[in-house]
C-alpha cells in the first residue's frame, strides 16, 4: 500500500446488500485516502454478511441510515445498498452534506436519477458513480488514448462480453432476483460495465436494441432457493454512435467457463481486450509487435487503481466526465432503452 495521503476522509459505507460491499471496505481500507468508520443497514445480518472478514475492521454499524449520516466526522457515503434504494440513501446522503460514491446503476428510473443528481448539485457534493471508475482502468484508459491517436483508422464495430455464473452462492443475493429492487437482471447489473466503456470510447449513444432471455426460472443460493425468476439472466444490447460506430454487448448470469475476448475493430487495425495471451493487444500498422509477433503490447505500468481515482474526483472541482451523475444517467437511459426495446421488438432512437 501506497503512503497516506496528507487528507484523510472518514467514510460510511450505507447498505450492504451487495456483493462489492466486502470488496468495496477492504478497498476503501487499504487506499491512501479513506478511514472507513461504520456501516449502516435496516438488515444487519445480511450487511455483515456481505462484508465477511472486513466487518472486524469497522467499529460502528447502525440499522438507522440517518444516525451515521448524522455524524460529523463521516465525508463520504459509499452506497451498496439494493439498487431500489439509491434514490433514498443518495438524496438522504447529499442532504447531509457528504460526498457520494454509489453503487451501479444509478437508480432505477430516469426520474429517480434526475433526483439524485438535483439533489447532489443543491448540496455541493460530488456524485460518483459506479464508486470504482470502471474507466481508470488501464487497459481501457490507454484504448482511448489508441482509438484518439488514429492508430486504428476510424472505429467501426466493437463486441464486449462479460458474465458469470451468476448470484447462487448467499441468499443474500436473492434481491437481485426480484425486479423491484434490482430492476432488472443480467443487463442491469452486468451490461452496464460495456455500455460504460462504450459511451467513455465511442461517444453518445444514437439508437440502440436489445434482447433478453430467462434460461432458469429457478435457482439455488448457497441453500436458499429462489423460484419465479422474473429477471432476464442473459442480454444481448446493440448500440448505434452518432459516428455510425457500433457495439455489440453480451452479458450473462450463466456463463459457467469463459475464455472469449472483447474487440473493437477499425478501418486501420484491431484492438483485442482479455485475452489469454494479454490484457491488451493491437494490432496496427502505426504500432508495430515484437519480432514475428504483429500483436503490440501496450505498457499499462501508469495506471492509477481505481480507488484512488475517487479521492482525485472530490478534490478536483472541474471533475470527471465519465463520473458524473449526468455520465450514470446516460448509461441508464441506454439500459432501459434496451430493455424497451426487448419488449417492443422495436429499435429504440435516444433520447427517451
Amino acid at each position: 500500500m501506497s503512503a497516506k495521503r496528507d487528507k484523510t476522509y472518514g467514510v460510511g459505507i450505507l447498505g450492504g446488500a451487495h456483493v462489492h460491499t466486502g470488496w468495496y471496505a477492504n478497498e476503501l481500507r487499504e487506499s491512501t485516502w479513506a478511514d472507513v468508520k461504520a456501516v449502516a443497514d435496516p438488515d444487519m445480518d445480511r450487511a455483515k454478511g456481505m462484508l465477511g472478514p472486513e466487518a472486524e475492521h469497522i467499529a460502528d454499524f447502525y440499522t438507522d441510515p440517518a444516525e451515521m449520516l448524522a455524524r460529523d466526522d463521516i465525508d463520504v457515503v459509499c452506497i451498496s445498498s439494493e439498487t431500489g434504494q439509491h434514490v433514498e440513501f443518495a438524496t438522504a446522503s447529499a442532504k447531509a452534506g457528504k460526498h457520494i460514491c454509489m453503487e451501479k446503476v444509478i437508480a432505477l428510473t430516469l426520474a429517480d436519477a434526475d433526483k439524485v443528481i438535483a439533489a447532489a448539485a443543491k448540496a455541493g457534493v460530488k456524485l460518483i458513480c459506479p464508486p470504482f471508475v470502471h474507466d481508470s482502468k488501464p487497459e481501457i484508459v490507454k484504448v482511448k488514448e489508441i482509438i484518439d491517436s488514429g492508430a486504428i483508422g476510424k472505429p467501426t464495430l466493437a463486441h464486449f462480453h462479460t458474465g458469470h455464473e451468476g448470484l447462487i452462492y448467499s441468499p443474500f443475493e436473492a434481491w437481485f432476483y426480484d425486479p423491484a429492487k434490482a430492476g432488472g437482471g443480467a443487463l442491469m447489473d452486468l451490461g452496464v460495465h460495456p455500455i460504460y466503456d462504450s459511451l467513455f470510447l465511442f461517444g453518445p449513444a444514437k439508437e440502440v436494441s436489445g434482447m433478453t432471455s430467462i434460461a432458469f426460472k429457478e435457482r439455488v443460493l448457497g441453500d436458499f432457493p429462489v423460484k419465479d425468476i422474473q429477471v432476464e439472466d442473459n442480454s444481448v444490447t446493440t448500440i448505434k454512435f452518432e459516428s455510425g460506430m457500433m457495439v455489440v454487448t453480451d452479458v450473462s448470469f450463466t456463463r459457467m467457463a469463459d475464455r472469449s475476448n472483447s474487440a473493437i475493430y477499425g478501418t486501420e487495425g484491431t484492438i483485442i481486450l482479455d485475452d489469454p495471451a494479454g490484457p491488451l493487444l493491437v494490432n496496427s500498422p502505426k504500432l508495430p509487435g515484437e519480432g514475428d509477433d504483429p500483436w503490440h503490447k501496450p505498457d499499462l505500468s501508469e495506471g492509477k487503481p481505481s480507488v484512488e481515482v475517487i479521492v482525485d474526483l472530490i478534490e478536483n472541482e472541474e471533475g470527471t466526465p465519465r463520473v458524473t451523475g449526468q455520465w450514470a444517467r446516460d448509461v441508464l437511459e441506454v439500459v432501459l432503452a434496451s430493455y424497451e426495446s426487448a419488449k417492443t421488438g422495436k429499435t429504440v432512437t435516444l433520447p427517451l
